[in-house]
């Protein structure tokens, strides 16, 4: 996800400048997603410098972001909380709740109960017509 970046830099203490090498058309989505590269305060760099926070980072976040990981639970989930001391407009929702299923057979039942909003990598393909055959459910894709 990184591999066209050339360079960081930071001109004030609220700004984060990424060059890339290259246009990347979907950069933008890829920070943007929930298993993208994250922008960890520097702070919990220095305070757990030993091993770079990685187990620190298994189970808690360091971002400035609107929202702060209120708990998780590997490969379950985990619960989002809104975070009091965010710097831009509070977000709209106080929590959300994100559920991790690894298995795609069990997303695709929940998705059809309505159980799950979307699958978002991985789907089978030899469902595709089953669920675009469903008038509950729409299929989105993108390059």
């Amino acid at each position: 996800m990184l591999g066209d970046v050339a360079r960081y830099e930071t001109p004030d203490d609220q700004t984060l400048v990424i060059v890339l090498k290259q246009k990347v058309a979907g950069f933008l989505d890829l920070m943007a997603s929930l298993w993208g590269p994250k922008v960890i305060n520097p702070s919990v760099l220095d305070e757990y410098a030993k091993d770079q926070a990685q187990e620190f980072l298994k189970t808690h976040a360091a971002g400035t972001g609107p929202y702060t990981l209120e708990s998780f639970e590997q490969g379950t989930g985990y619960t989002l909380a809104r975070n009091p001391n965010y710097w831009g407009e509070a977000p709209y929702f106080a929590k959300a709740e994100v559920s991790v299923q690894p298995d795609v057979s069990s997303q695709l039942l929940q998705l059809q109960r309505g159980d799950l909003d979307a699958i978002m990598h991985g789907f089978p393909l030899a469902n595709l017509d089953s669920v675009e055959a469903d008038d509950n459910l729409s299929v989105d894709t993108f390059d």
